[in-house]
């Protein structure tokens, strides 16, 4: 779309790390959740926005929502601290800023 770049944002999401180096690109949920939210939020407000809707739906439910499908149960993380509100933070981010700076200077 005009606000996001898709592209760009799966492109950003290969230089995601785990904060477990014993894991390195071996995501949680969680962390490629978290990813995920980074790489649109570097791409600009409006895309980290437009994923925020998806970030909300998977992390937070509420009984307006009803039961989740077999599918949205096996995708859903009430544990996820991700901060949906498009703001940056947490160690899953100094990650990838770190992988992503290496790979800028290196």
């Amino acid at each position: 779309s005009d606000q996001c770049n898709m592209p760009f944002v799966h492109r950003c999401m290969r230089f995601c790390e785990s904060p477990d180096q014993s894991r390195r690109k071996e995501l949680t949920k969680c962390e490629r959740m978290k990813c995920k939210m980074y790489c649109a939020k570097s791409w600009s407000e409006a895309c980290a926005q437009r994923i925020a809707w998806q970030c909300r739906y998977l992390t937070e439910w509420s009984p307006d929502i009803g039961l989740l499908s077999p599918l949205e149960a096996q995708l859903f993380m009430p544990d996820c601290d991700v901060d949906c509100s498009c703001a940056l933070r947490s160690a899953a981010v100094i990650a990838i800023v770190l992988a992503l700076s290496s790979f800028a200077l290196g």
